[in-house]
């Protein structure tokens, strides 16, 4: 059986996992966190929230330092002690969000595809669809690896979309609340 004095790395998911999926609290958590600091076991946090949102919420969980992946795994922030490494302080695999994005309007173009951007709206509209404060809001605009966006067409075309993003080596990743178009 695992006890917390054996090596431990520990990943957990964000939303609906270690933060409540609509009021985002820690704090039924905050005992655990507390055992596994005085523990030294590192908490990698996972998510499809960008990386600027997950650097707010290490701090706030005073995870500060560790590595975390975010955008679906899209982009990965080093170890803070990792500043010798020659992607510090992140790398990011595959296409990049302008290309992703050029891609997405290219397709919502030629084949009328209905569907929102977070990059079509502003932070209070976000902050109206995620109950985000506005400060919170502008962190999920800066996306480095991915776009989010909300699926407003059948389903019929939702898979037409996907078939051709796949074809263009793109994926389309359904998460807790959004949809996620990534390399």
């Amino acid at each position: 059986m695992l006890s917390l004095d054996a090596p431990l790395l520990i990943f957990t998911d964000l939303d609906g996992t270690l933060l409540d999926s609509h009021t985002y609290d820690w704090q039924p958590a905050a005992a655990w966190l507390a055992r596994l600091r005085e523990k030294n076991i590192p908490l990698i946090l996972c998510s499809s929230k960008t990386a600027a949102e997950m650097l707010h919420i290490q701090k706030l969980l005073g995870l500060q330092g560790l590595p975390l992946i975010a955008e679906n795994g899209a982009v990965v922030e080093l170890d803070s002690r990792w500043q010798t490494h020659p992607d510090f302080p992140r790398q990011i695999a595959g296409a990049s969000q302008a290309e992703i994005s050029a891609v997405i309007n290219k397709l919502r173009t030629r084949s009328s595809f209905k569907f929102t951007t977070f990059d079509d709206v502003d932070e209070s509209t976000i902050a109206e669809w995620t109950g985000l404060t506005h400060a919170q809001a502008s962190l999920t605009r800066l996306h480095e690896a991915s776009v989010t966006l909300i699926w407003r067409d059948s389903d019929e075309r939702m898979a037409d979309f996907a078939r051709q993003l796949n074809d263009l080596g793109l994926q389309f990743v359904h998460g807790a609340r959004f949809w996620h178009v990534l390399d």
